[in-house]
C-alpha cells in the first residue's frame, strides 16, 4: 500500500522525531505538525495547520510527557489542543495514549476492556482525551496505548536512561529497590504496528489497542552484574497484547544485557 501524506502533531517531541526518521527511511510523506513552525520543508505550525481541515491521516503526539498534580493550566491547554486536531482532521485519527491509562492491579494483564482511573492528572488527560475523541460521530480513530518507549537514543532521566548511564559510567544512577520488573516498547516495533494498522484501517477504525510485547523485563537483568544483588522482584501487570496479535503479525524486540561489552542491545 502506498501511503499519502501522514499528519504528526508533536513531531518535534521524543516519539514525534524518531517516527518521522522513520517515515523519511521508508520514503513515506508526512508533515511536521509543530508548536512553532521554523524555515524547514514538510513542517507547519499548529496555527497555521488548524486554520483549515485535513485530509491527511494524523497521528496525535502532542499531549505532554509528564503532568505533575498541579499542572492544570498545561492540562487545560493540552484539552484544547487535542480538541481543535480532532476538529480539523477529516481523515484517520491515531492518538498514542498510554498504559497507564488503567486502575492498578497487582497481577494479571490489561486487557483494552480492563477498569481505567483518572487518580492522577496525567491519567486523567489520557482517559478524558479517549472519551472524548470516542464521542465524535463517523470520526475514524484507532487509540494506542504503550508501555514505556524507547528509540535508539534514550530519553534523557527516564529509567531506561539511568539503566543505560549506570553501565556506561560503572556509577550506578538508579537508588531504593531497582529489583523490578517492566515493559519496554521499542521505536522501530512501534512504527512498524502504525504503519500496519494503517493499511488494514478499513476493517479496524474505531478500535483501541494495546501495543506491548507481553514480556517482561527485570531491570535488574538489564545492569552491570557488578550493580545486581540477590532479590525477588514484585508482580508486575503487563499489557495483554491478544487483540493486537489477532490483527498485526510482529516479533517484538525486548532489551538484553551483554556482558561481553557491557551494553543493551535489542534482540
Amino acid at each position: 500500500m502506498s501511503f499519502k501524506t501522514i499528519d504528526i502533531i508533536g513531531a518535534n517531541g521524543y516519539i514525534g522525531k524518531g517516527f518521522t526518521d522513520f517515515l523519511y527511511s521508508k520514503g513515506i510523506n508526512y508533515r511536521k505538525v509543530t508548536r512553532i513552525q521554523r524555515l524547514l520543508q514538510k513542517e507547519i505550525s499548529f496555527r497555521d495547520w488548524s486554520s483549515t481541515y485535513s485530509e491527511n491521516i494524523c497521528i496525535y503526539l502532542a499531549d505532554p510527557a509528564f503532568l505533575r498534580e498541579d499542572d492544570f493550566d498545561l492540562y487545560e491547554s493540552a484539552i484544547k489542543r487535542f480538541d481543535k486536531a480532532i476538529e480539523c482532521t477529516r481523515n484517520l485519527f491515531v492518538y498514542i495514549s498510554s498504559s497507564k491509562v488503567y486502575l492498578h492491579k497487582s497481577k494479571g494483564t490489561y486487557s483494552e476492556n480492563d477498569t481505567k482511573s483518572s487518580i492522577f492528572l496525567y491519567q486523567k488527560l489520557k482517559n478524558r482525551n479517549e472519551k472524548k475523541l470516542i464521542s465524535f460521530l463517523n470520526k475514524k480513530y484507532l487509540i494506542l496505548r504503550i508501555p514505556s518507549y524507547v528509540d535508539k537514543y534514550p530519553k534523557p532521566n527516564t529509567l531506561f536512561n539511568k539503566i543505560v548511564n549506570s553501565n556506561k559510567t560503572g556509577n550506578l544512577q538508579l537508588s531504593n529497590d531497582y529489583s523490578f520488573s517492566h515493559e519496554f516498547l521499542f521505536s522501530s516495533d512501534f512504527f512498524k504496528i502504525i504503519l500496519e494498522l494503517i493499511k488494514i484501517k478499513k476493517n479496524i477504525s474505531d478500535e483501541i489497542f494495546n501495543i506491548s510485547s507481553s514480556k517482561r523485563v527485570n531491570i535488574m537483568d538489564l545492569l552491570n552484574p557488578n550493580f545486581r544483588y540477590i532479590s525477588c522482584p514484585k508482580p508486575f501487570t503487563l499489557l495483554d497484547n491478544r487483540k493486537l496479535l489477532s490483527y498485526v503479525n510482529i516479533n517484538f524486540k525486548i532489551p538484553k544485557y551483554s556482558i561481553e561489552d557491557n551494553s543493551i542491545y535489542w534482540v
